[in-house]
């Protein structure tokens, strides 16, 4: 069983599953990018 396969598509649940310390990191920055963009220029 993987990840997202444990969280659904809660994405905060999803980051919590992740077992490891950078990855975790590595996955929260890049949501953190990712809601400034569609900030900056809407939802696709």
């Amino acid at each position: 069983m993987n990840w997202l396969d444990l969280s659904g598509p809660d994405i905060d649940l999803f980051i919590q599953t992740v077992a490891f310390d950078e990855t975790k990191l590595y996955v929260e920055r890049i949501y953190e990018q990712y809601a400034v963009y569609r900030a900056i220029y809407g939802t696709p």
